[in-house]
């Protein structure tokens, strides 16, 4: 497990962006693979995971998701549809660059997996390991939290969502 802290990024510019979209409209329907398990212990630190245990009431154990206020939440408990943010690996290479950069991002699931919304609609199963996960309605902010913390916006297709634990995966032995 390694430990990754938030740093200064460097800005893709918007013809950058829009050079690189072909790349991630690539990304396999139907079937893809999970490259990359985040989780954040504090703010502003992220754990590089082997693997990872996802449970029904706290998601990615380990992560602070369940710590976390929401401003969609009467109460501003954590938001029982968000536990997990799912994000396409070839969007974020695209916006933070190399592989080592991606933790920083601030999602838990990196998938090479079309995750456009006639692929993936709201309510949709997705079987992770052992695991299944259902995609969300709720939508992300993520142009503003892209632009600060990995330097661009993405301003296209959806390119990472929301899920919440359907069926846990036990730890790893």
């Amino acid at each position: 497990m390694a430990t990754t802290r938030l740093a200064v990024m460097e800005h893709r510019t918007t013809d950058q962006l829009e050079a690189g979209a072909a790349e991630i409209a690539r990304s396999p329907i139907g079937t893809g693979r999970l490259e990359l398990i985040v989780r954040r212990p504090v703010p502003g630190e992220r754990e590089v995971l082997d693997a990872a245990e996802l449970d029904l009431a706290v998601g990615l154990v380990g992560d602070t998701w369940n710590q976390r206020s929401s401003r969609r939440t009467p109460d501003g408990s954590p938001h029982p549809d968000m536990q997990l943010n799912i994000m396409n690996v070839r969007a974020v290479a695209l916006i933070a660059g190399p592989p080592e950069r991606w933790p920083l991002a601030g999602d838990q699931l990196y998938v090479d997996l079309h995750l456009g919304d006639e692929e993936l609609p709201p309510g949709t199963r997705l079987r992770i390991g052992g695991a299944v996960v259902e995609t969300g309605v709720q939508p992300l902010p993520r142009t503003l939290r892209h632009a600060d913390d990995l330097g661009g916006s993405s301003r296209s297709a959806r390119h990472e969502f929301t899920t919440s634990t359907v069926a846990p995966l036990p730890a790893a032995p």
